[in-house]
């Protein structure tokens, strides 16, 4: 889809602070995250919905490979994944490291939930610790 924004990531058109890739999926740090490491995986090939992507089972490998590498080099104990879709129509998992200050809180609305700002130079830390971790 050419004015899709993920699909112009995946293109290389667009730059992105990159966790993960494989053949089928990239993992990315949101830009205006809901919690710091805060990563989106994404299919390479455009699905409008999560349900709709074929390699659905790999899809979710991948998203629990970036969670296992937050809650290792983030040092935190509590992951929260989101699927909503609403924001940019391209399939993809919000996977949401939860510090520990807000283990048990409830996690509103991904795409209404408040943003932080977070500079270049600590989305790129972030992105090669979560990177090696893997």
């Amino acid at each position: 889809m050419s004015d899709c924004i993920f699909c112009l990531i995946v293109a290389g058109k667009i730059p992105c602070y990159k966790v993960f890739e494989n053949e089928y999926f990239l993992g990315i740090l949101d830009i205006s995250p809901v919690v710091a490491g805060h990563t989106l995986i994404i299919p390479k090939k455009h699905y409008r919905w999560v349900h709709e992507v074929e390699e659905f089972g790999k899809f979710w490998e991948v998203a629990q490979k970036v969670a296992k590498a937050q809650i290792k080099v983030l040092k935190i104990v509590s992951v929260v994944f989101a699927t909503a879709g609403i924001e940019v129509p391209h399939a993809h998992i919000h996977v949401l490291p939860m510090p520990p200050k807000q283990k048990g809180e409830y996690l509103p609305g991904v795409e209404s939930a408040k943003r932080l700002k977070i500079g270049t130079e600590e989305l790129e830390k972030t992105s090669a610790l979560l990177r090696a971790g893997l």
